[in-house]
């Protein structure tokens, strides 16, 4: 599997030396994974869209179309939606793919602005939902074949890790049935990150922390007995037994 600072680097990289025919395959790939019926269009004269899934044979009769770009910009989104909407007049959802950073706010905005000038549905693929997707080990061929990564665990040290794994999914399932009990809820235990004043600065989850330690960082919990260490070890060890 791919590291997250490695897919990070990999599109800023992208980014910065405009690889946007690159992007576009990348994009590509991801979005007929999620729309299957999408058609890759030719990458020259393909009328403001990079993915095309015909009306006609969509069963609500609403063609879907795909355009990336490596920066996100409103002005962009509606510059290929004139396009579509002059040479696609059955499309009704507009796909845009970006390497970049979008708040759930701005697109909401964008959704609506998109919405009221051209009459389409848009969705936003945004930068981290690239990232989380990569992440996944079973996505480690794309990330060597788009992005250059590659793989992370020789082929001769799959059965060792495969033994790893199970041992470590029976110590997760022996802690659980000994501190926490089986019927008991599993509660996601949260913290604030507190500056040097002791004011609160930002949130800690349980997901957060698997993230620093997907990125190879290390943590230390330290808390008085009963207020969930171990629990959130467990947890953890879920989190990264679910990503292998």
């Amino acid at each position: 599997m791919a590291y997250r600072s490695e897919i990070q680097r990999a599109l800023d990289e992208m980014i910065s030396d405009e690889g946007g025919m690159k992007f576009q395959g990348l994009a590509v790939v991801r979005a007929q994974q999620k729309w299957p019926r999408l058609v890759a269009c030719e990458r020259k004269w393909d009328g403001g869209l990079d993915a095309y899934a015909s009306g006609e044979l969509e069963p609500d009769g609403r063609g879907v179309g795909l355009a990336c770009s490596l920066t996100p910009t409103i002005e962009k989104i509606g510059h290929d939606a004139a396009n579509t909407k002059k040479n696609y007049p059955d499309m009704k959802v507009l796909i845009f793919a970006t390497a970049g950073k979008v708040t759930e706010h701005t697109k909401a905005l964008w959704a609506k602005e998109i919405s009221e000038k051209f009459d389409l549905h848009l969705q936003v693929v945004s930068r981290e939902e690239f990232i989380t997707w990569l992440l996944d080990p079973a996505n480690s061929g794309i990330c060597e074949d788009q992005l250059g990564i590659a793989p992370s665990l020789a082929s001769d040290l799959e059965p060792l890790l495969a033994r790893s794994l199970e041992a470590a999914r029976e110590i997760a399932d022996n802690w659980d049935r000994t501190f926490r009990r089986v019927e008991r809820p599993v509660i996601s235990l949260n913290a604030v990150k507190l500056d040097e004043h002791g004011h609160p600065i930002e949130a800690v989850t349980t997901e957060s922390l698997n993230t620093l330690l997907v990125e190879g960082q290390r943590i230390i919990l330290e808390a008085p007995a009963g207020s969930g260490k171990t629990t959130t070890l467990v947890q953890l060890a879920r989190y990264a037994l679910a990503a292998c």
